[in-house]
């Protein structure tokens, strides 16, 4: 994204089509997984109050699955377009500092909806430290996959 937008009008359909390509993968994938969690019949057997978010019709299940498409693209788009309006502005040490600012945020709001517990049933400090692992680094790559996933490079 750094290489088409530092380019300019001398971008080649190419360059833009694939980054296009790797964002809309990258949101299917997304919603595919949020999906086939939301949908696996043995997991709502045993925990109905906790899925529900896609109807039982066609067209509802049509309408959720485009929506968690166009929401993940939007969010890898914004945060690749913030990390990459800072790196013009300040360079990586900036970049670092707004996802090493994210992260605690991350942390904070998880704290505040007693959400911070991952979800393994260990309750003794072990249990706490690895589900604060965990959560560290699942979000840690998350964060860094905006950057690093969809590298476009103009010729």
């Amino acid at each position: 994204m750094i290489a088409i937008m530092s380019s300019g009008s001398n971008t080649s359909s190419n360059a833009t089509l694939s980054f296009a390509c790797c964002v809309m993968t990258a949101a299917f994938t997304s919603s595919n997984i949020s999906y086939d969690w939301e949908t696996d019949k043995k997991a709502r057997r045993q925990i109905p109050d906790f899925y529900g978010f896609v109807p039982d019709n066609a067209k509802g299940k049509l309408k959720v699955f485009l929506s968690l498409s166009f929401l993940s693209a939007f969010k890898l788009l914004s945060s690749a377009l913030t990390c990459v309006l800072l790196q013009v502005r300040g360079g990586m040490a900036l970049v670092a500092q707004f996802l090493g600012g994210e992260l605690p945020l991350f942390y904070v709001v998880k704290a505040l909806r007693r959400d911070l517990w991952y979800w393994f049933p260990l309750y003794s400090y072990s249990g706490r430290v690895r589900s604060a692992l965990i959560r560290l680094i699942g979000r840690s790559s998350a964060i860094g996959r905006p950057l690093s996933s969809c590298s476009t490079q103009i010729r």
